[in-house]
């Protein structure tokens, strides 16, 4: 069987003209998809962003079908994202909880999914977006997040497909914030030094 592989693009800018229609950008789509990183799709692939500019990552660009959401120095990251404050009308605030730990990844020689269920990745990142309400939540603030980091082999122990924040909290002995998150995922992967922090 002959496969359509898709060809790569350079990465777009955000000033290139969307043609046929006058003074449209491509940042005016942006504007137009992505109006708000408090919506739960958003708030996830800013999280996923976070993790990859933890790392140092310079200009990170996310990969749709991957089963793992950053790559860094060979180390695969799954990036799992919650907060309390939701773009609904809530009864309460959300429970912080994260679903899909394990997946049948795609394969693209296969040109289907796995057939059973696994954990696909290095390490697992759980980020929270911590503000209690939605005047004090500020999605450019990256001291409003709160991460977790856990090995594989510990998100696997547990035998479940979602955590809740205490529990990978527990897991990782305890959270972190964005400054720390690099040492954290250098740590918890296990193949290189921390760097100390006040060096």
């Amino acid at each position: 069987m002959s496969l359509i592989k898709p060809i790569e693009r350079a990465p777009l800018e955000g000033d290139e003209a969307i043609e046929g229609i006058p003074d449209t950008y491509v940042h005016d789509f942006w504007r137009f998809a992505l109006p708000n990183l408090q919506v739960n799709t958003a708030r996830g692939w800013f999280a996923e962003f976070l993790v990859a500019k933890a790392v140092g990552i310079e200009r990170p660009v996310r990969i749709e079908w991957d089963d793992h959401d950053v790559v860094w120095d060979g180390i695969r990251i799954e990036v799992k994202s919650s907060g309390r404050m939701q773009m609904w009308v809530q009864k309460k605030p959300s429970d912080l909880r994260f679903t899909g730990l394990s997946s049948r990844s795609w394969t693209a020689d296969a040109v289907d999914y796995a057939p059973e269920r696994s954990y696909n990745a290095d390490l697992y990142v759980f980020a929270v977006q911590t503000a209690e309400t939605h005047e004090s939540y500020d999605p450019l603030d990256v001291n409003q997040w709160r991460f977790a980091v856990l090995p594989v082999a510990a998100v696997e122990a547990t035998g479940y497909r979602s955590l809740s924040w205490t529990a990978a909290e527990t897991l990782a002995g305890g959270d972190i914030g964005f400054a720390e998150l690099r040492n954290d995922i250098v740590l918890k992967s296990g193949r290189m030094t921390a760097v100390d922090p006040t060096t």
